[in-house]
């Protein structure tokens, strides 16, 4: 039988920059998430009262801010929590990051 290795271990050994996956990962859910609410970057910018490119600048970008999370998050009608998981143990650490987005009428 032929020897098995975890993925992590195989990521260590191709050298795969983690903190890189894990902001893409993070773009990509963000912009998942709208597409699943049914939001194109058009819609998602009038409630946030910026523009087009700016949705698209924010999903693609390197250095993500909580604030801007929180802000995409409220316009899309939900509320950003953080929690820690250790072991078994799920700890919330913030209910909800408080960033009022400024709704058009």
């Amino acid at each position: 039988m032929p020897k098995t290795y975890r993925w992590q271990e195989v990521r260590s050994r191709l050298g795969v920059d983690e903190q890189m996956v894990a902001r893409e990962r993070l773009r990509l859910r963000l912009a998942i998430l709208r597409e699943q609410l049914g939001k194109s970057q058009v819609e998602l910018a009038e409630l946030l009262g910026t523009s087009q490119p700016n949705v698209s600048q924010l999903e693609r970008s390197d250095d993500l801010q909580l604030s801007s999370i929180a802000k995409y998050v409220h316009a899309l009608g939900g509320q950003l929590q953080i929690n820690a998981v250790v072991g078994d143990t799920t700890y919330r650490l913030i209910d909800d990051v408080d960033e009022t987005v400024p709704l058009k009428s």
